[in-house]
């Protein structure tokens, strides 16, 4: 059974990606939430994509 991402995790890294929220912000919120949603299910493909992203979104940005 597949679990659904956390909506929380998603609210960090939309406003990361969208730059809806200052960009040092949501990005700190992103990568806080991402490892706390990995370990809640590591095997969910969403979180690791997530995270994935935030990680090169702050890369990008820097």
């Amino acid at each position: 059974m597949r679990r659904r991402t956390p909506a929380w995790l998603w609210h960090g890294c939309a406003q990361a990606e969208f730059r809806v929220a200052p960009p040092a912000e949501a990005y700190h919120e992103a990568k806080a939430a991402a490892p706390r949603a990995l370990a809640m299910d590591d095997a969910c493909a969403d979180v690791q994509v997530a995270l994935g992203a935030v990680l090169f979104l702050k890369r990008i940005n820097q």
